[in-house]
């Protein structure tokens, strides 16, 4: 498939998905929602792209509308998509993009007042 990043298409991408594993134990409705995350997070897919409807996705990627609605209400309360009643469901702006210079006016704030700002490290995971 060769398209250009400004014109990338869900549906598209999705349209090329290898089948879903019936076999595996990880179930349909997460490696349906993996599928997904995989798709919307290709670079040439931005926030508040158009994902396609429920019926859509259980024709392209041959799954019913119960296993659909589990992944999609999954990414949902993950914060990656939305759902807009009547409108349509869409890639949800991603966290990252917050803008950094309201994160350093709320930190120099709190200094200003005089409270000490540290950080932690929770947790640390390596890329392989």
């Amino acid at each position: 498939m060769s398209v250009t990043s400004e014109n990338i298409d869900l549906h598209d991408l999705l349209r090329d998905v290898h089948a879903l594993d019936r076999d595996s134990l990880l179930p349909l409705w997460v490696q349906v929602k993996n599928t997904l995350e995989t798709a919307i997070g290709h670079p040439g897919i931005g926030p508040n792209a158009r994902v396609p409807s429920e019926q859509n996705l259980c024709e392209l990627l041959g799954v019913s509308r119960p296993i659909v609605r589990l992944a999609l209400d999954a990414m949902v309360k993950a914060g990656l998509i939305t759902k807009v009643p009547r409108q349509g469901i869409y890639v949800a702006p991603r966290k990252t993009d917050v803008e950094f210079a309201s994160m350093n006016e709320s930190l120099f704030g709190e200094i200003s007042r005089g409270h000490r700002v540290t950080t932690r490290v929770l947790s640390l995971l390596r890329d392989k």
